[in-house]
């Protein structure tokens, strides 16, 4: 069995092809049972205090077989620690699965590929480019379980899903308390036409901004649901 690692390199070089068309700002496992999906890179671009060699962790994009170096990379926010310890790994922990293998499932995408300010113009996020780039890594990657981290990319998800003609079979909501508000995410289980089922969820918020620190129970209770809903059993 070859080791893990770029796709480019584990093809042979047959899929240099597929890296070089893959969308700026995401990155991680090319067949991802697990697909994150955020606004924006926002601050997670190099600034003064990250070297170049730490922002080149993102390239290349794909991976197959091991964790995508990009899950460490250290933004300046800690959102990619956030990501990677509080989610990715307690949701795959859920599942029986270690951290590094949760990893090597996962892959993380943004609607847009620019820089953006806290709150992206919802114009763009809901523009065409935005769309036809999820869409492109969502029939790529085929994930099982798709994560928005704002209540604006979960609307462009279920646009998302108007557009690959998948149904809503069943939905929930959520509650999560802080001692400041109350967060009720919604998620729903979609069916493809060709039967297939796949859990489509918004985290209570965004991994940087209040309420980051709900991400481990909302991770453990994630998965939970997709052992019930997609017979998970990895």
């Amino acid at each position: 069995m070859p080791q893990g690692g770029p796709l480019e390199k584990i093809g042979d070089g047959l899929y240099a092809e597929a890296e070089s068309h893959w969308p700026s700002f995401c990155f991680g496992s090319a067949n991802g049972w697990l697909l994150i999906v955020g606004p924006s890179p926002g601050k997670s671009e190099p600034e003064k205090s990250i070297s170049t060699s730490e922002y080149k962790k993102l390239k290349p994009s794909l991976y197959v077989g091991a964790s995508h170096p990009g899950f460490t990379f250290e933004d300046g926010s800690d959102y990619f620690k956030h990501v990677s310890e509080l989610f990715v790994d307690n949701f795959f922990r859920a599942l029986n699965l270690d951290a590094h293998i949760g990893r090597a499932l996962t892959h993380h995408a943004n609607l847009l590929a620019g820089k953006a300010v806290r709150e992206p113009d919802r114009g763009l996020l809901f523009g065409a480019d935005a769309m036809q780039r999820i869409k492109y890594i969502f029939q790529e990657t085929h994930p099982h379980c798709v994560i928005a981290f704002t209540q604006a990319v979960f609307e462009v998800l279920q646009k998302l899903r108007e557009s690959v003609r998948a149904n809503v079979t069943k939905w929930r909501e959520l509650n999560f308390h802080t001692a400041r508000r109350v967060y009720r995410p919604r998620w729903e289980l979609w069916e493809l036409e060709n039967k297939d089922k796949i859990l489509c969820a918004r985290t209570p918020n965004h991994p940087v901004r209040h309420g980051f620190w709900l991400l481990p129970e909302f991770a453990t209770t994630l998965a939970k649901i997709a052992k019930e809903e997609l017979n998970a059993n990895l």
